[in-house]
Order: C-alpha cells, then sequence, then structure tokens
C-alpha cells in the first residue's frame, strides 16, 4: 500500500533524466516493426494484472486515489489551491535537490502538471481525512503510519468485497472501477527503467519471433507448448526449494493453471527461443565440439547426483571460544556420523544440526547435482563424484567448515536429444540479447543505468 503521491514521486525520482530517443508516443522500434505506448500500456495490465508484486501495488494505488476522492466528495472537502502550490514547490525543491528539474521529469514520465497538480490535492484530502477521524487539529501533522493504515483499511474492503475481474477491467466494482489500460499506464509510470527496458524486450519478443519462425516456414503446436509444460514439471519435482510441489500445485498457489499458461504470452516466447536456440546451436555445432569443449559441458549438464549435507562452519583461526577449528569439527561430525544408519537418520541430523539454512529445513537435500553446479561449492561436487557406492560420505572438508554427506546414486548422462536441449536452454539470456540485436531493436530506456 502506499501513501497516494509518494509511489510516483519516488518513481520519478528514482528514473531521473532519460532522453528518449524515439517519438512520444513510441516504446520501441525494430527492424519491421513498432510499438506504441498506449499498446504496451494495455498489455503490462493484462500482463501483470495478477502478479502480487507488479499490480497488486499499481491496483491498492489507483484504488486509493478513488476511495480518497469518493469519500471527500461525501465530505464536502476541496483542497486549498494555496496549500497544493506550496506541496508542489516542495516537491520541486526535492528533486531539485536530486539534480533534475520537476517539469521536464514530469514530460518524460507523461504525467501533465495538471495530473501532478491533482495528485499533490488528492494526497492533502487524505491528510485532511485522516486528521478528521483521529480528532487532531487542522493542522496537526499526520504520520505516514497512520496515513497508510486509514488506505489499507478501506482500499482492503474494496478489493475483498469486488467480484472477479472479467473482460477489459483490472476491477468493476462500482463505483470503484480500474481498466487494464489505465492499470497498465500505472505500471508504466511507477517502475524504474531497468524494469520496463525488460519488459519491454519481452513483449517485442512475442511479437517479433513469429516473424522470425515465419519466415522459416516454422509454427507453434500445441505439442510444442506442451513440451514447455512437461519440462517444467519436470525441473519443479526435482528442485528441492519447492519442497516436493507439482509445478501444477505452484502454479495454483499462485492464482493461476496450466490452461491459463499455455493461454499466456510468456510459453510463446519460451517454445519460441527453443526454436532460435536449434537454429543458432543445431545438431552439427554439438558435433564439431573437441573433447575438452564437450567435456565441459558434460560437466554441466551430463551426470548428476542426489546429494544432501550437514554443514559445520569451520576456521583455521578461532576469534570466539564458541567457534569449532578444522579437526573439531571433523571430530563433531564423525561423532554424529556414528548414529546414522539411513537417510532418515541423516535428514534428522541435518534439520537438527545443519548451518546450511538453505538446506537445513529440508533435510540437508541439496537435489540433483553436477560435477559444476551453480551455487555448489566445488569441493563439495569433486567430492561427491569421486566416492564409490551410495550412502554417508564424509566428513570432507569444503569452503569454510566440514561437511558430511549422503550420496543417492549416480544418475547417468541424459540422452543426447534431451543433452542438447539442456544446453540450449542455458544460452536463453544471451540468445534473447543476440536475437534483439539482430533485429536492431531500440527502446525508450535504452540509456537507462
Amino acid at each position: 500500500m502506499v501513501v497516494l503521491t509518494t509511489l510516483v514521486l519516488a518513481a520519478v525520482l528514482q528514473q531521473g533524466p532519460a532522453d528518449a530517443p524515439l517519438p512520444p508516443d513510441v516504446v520501441a522500434i525494430w527492424d519491421g516493426g513498432s510499438l506504441d505506448e498506449d499498446r504496451f500500456a494495455r498489455w503490462l495490465g493484462e500482463t501483470f494484472s495478477r502478479v502480487p508484486d507488479v499490480g497488486g501495488p499499481a491496483l491498492e494505488h489507483l484504488v486509493q486515489l478513488q476511495v480518497v476522492r469518493n469519500e471527500a466528495e461525501k465530505r464536502g472537502l476541496a483542497a486549498d489551491p494555496a496549500a497544493v502550490e506550496a506541496r508542489i514547490e516542495a516537491a520541486r525543491a526535492a528533486v531539485e535537490e536530486a539534480g533534475m528539474d520537476l517539469d521536464r521529469v514530469l514530460r518524460e514520465r507523461e504525467l501533465t502538471p495538471e495530473a501532478f497538480r491533482r495528485l499533490i490535492a488528492d494526497s492533502l484530502l487524505h491528510e485532511a481525512m485522516v486528521r478528521q477521524d483521529l480528532g487532531l487539529a487542522p493542522d496537526a501533522p499526520v504520520s505516514p503510519e497512520r496515513l497508510q493504515a486509514w488506505s489499507e483499511e478501506r482500499v482492503a474492503a474494496v478489493l475483498e468485497s469486488a467480484p472477479p475481474p472479467h473482460g477489459g477491467w483490472a476491477l468493476d466494482a462500482p463505483p470503484y472501477r480500474v481498466g487494464l489500460g489505465e492499470l497498465g499506464r500505472t505500471i508504466l509510470v511507477t517502475n524504474p527503467p531497468t524494469r520496463l527496458r525488460e519488459w519491454v524486450k519481452a513483449r517485442v519478443l512475442l511479437e517479433a519471433l513469429p516473424r522470425w519462425g515465419a519466415a522459416r516456414g516454422l509454427t507453434l503446436s500445441d505439442r510444442d507448448l506442451m513440451d514447455e509444460i512437461e519440462w517444467r514439471r519436470r525441473r519443479v519435482a526435482e528442485n528441492p526449494n519447492y519442497g516436493g510441489a507439482t509445478y501444477d500445485a505452484l502454479l495454483a498457489s499462485r492464482g493461476s493453471s496450466v490452461e491459463a499458461v499455455l493461454a499466456g504470452d510468456e510459453i510463446r516466447v519460451a517454445a519460441w527461443m527453443r526454436a532460435y536456440g536449434r537454429e543458432r546451436y543445431p545438431d552439427a555445432w554439438f558435433d564439431g565440439l573437441d573433447d575438452e569443449e564437450r567435456a565441459a559441458l558434460e560437466r554441466r549438464f551430463g551426470p548428476s547426483r542426489e546429494v544432501w549435507w550437514v554443514l559445520l562452519h569451520a576456521t583455521d583461526e578461532k576469534d570466539d571460544p564458541l567457534d569449532l577449528d578444522f579437526a573439531e569439527a571433523e571430530e563433531q561430525l564423525a561423532a554424529w556420523a556414528a548414529e546414522v544408519v539411513t537417510r532418515a537418520d541423516f535428514e534428522d541430523l541435518a534439520r537438527r544440526y545443519s548451518e546450511d539454512e538453505r538446506t537445513r529445513r529440508r533435510g540437508g537435500r541439496l537435489g540433483f547435482v553436477h560435477r559444476e553446479e551453480r551455487g555448489v561449492d566445488p569441493k563439495l561436487t569433486d567430492a561427491a563424484f569421486s566416492a564409490a557406492g551410495t550412502g554417508l560420505l564424509g566428513p570432507i572438508r569444503v569452503t569454510g567448515g566440514m561437511a558430511l554427506v549422503w550420496l543417492g546414486p549416480v544418475r547417468p548422462s541424459p540422452p543426447e536429444p534431451e543433452f542438447r536441449d539442456l544446453v540450449r536452454r542455458s544460452f536463453r539470456d544471451r540468445l534473447e540479447e543476440e536475437f534483439l540485436d539482430s533485429i536492431h531493436l531500440r527502446t525508450r530506456w535504452d540509456e537507462a543505468p
């Protein structure tokens, strides 16, 4: 929840000047296409209306404005023009202190002086009504916390009683109504350039990739989309961070479903990027790898092993009597290892004693790791793949401490088509940038830091 102008003014200050190289109503151009601001705003509204950390704050902001205006009208309140001008000058001084010019910044954010003045007036009305409800003097200061609480209570009541959105509405609960385009424009105004630049790239990919495919006689089939769904299901099932949840259950927890994903834009971009990856890294590219290059890929995408661990931090030089040196940590782990018979014993040990908070609550499970795995200590993976058999391993020395390890069996390298697909997927970010460069994309926010 935000306090009226706070969201907009904070966004203005963090964005800074941005000399747009494109016409005012265009956010992106590329070979054979362009994206105007209205279409982009509508897409933002449609895409993020149900995304809590994006559409949520924007919707709350818009509802809050309507709540303040409706409530002020009921009470017969109007903002004092002199107070509005004084508040605008205070905002101007804050912007100038940041090395910017308020009028120019508002123009660049497509916020007219009249719209900004109304936001300031709304802010003053907001404060006045909170003073009334709290029985405060007309000139008494009102804390942000009290303003927040007043707004939260009323906005929450509107949103909780609203029916599910439909058609072109993000909210349709008269007298409170917010269109998807209006929501998208608020998202556009209140987010920093770095975020907007990534979103506009995603929107351009959605439009440009099908044209790229059509030029090659390619189309997306239902099978292509379901292949992407099945891949995500496998990845979620194997990722210990999800605690055994399924992909379908994760979607449901976010108010979505497989059907909604299949009907959306993001999965189509992912499927097209797979096709682009196959063109850029065809089978002939893999066949042409030398032994060293192939071995490097095998370490990242080849055989994997399921691993659990218990970590005790250790140091060479103790700064505190409670610290453990490596010998003490090894001795303690060896004593615990003597009590471990089954994997369940090991998981219980990890939950009680492991000092790796990331894995402790899930019984020390790291999941399936490769010989080179991002976020996993190479000393641990080297030991895991050097060991014969399964079960208990260690104590072994790792970066920053000593570890006790439980090993599952080694899972062999995936079949060659799947192996190549995994490699191509790992190049996704690189491929997107390459594709956008190939169509000479320019956006309004290219100069953003």
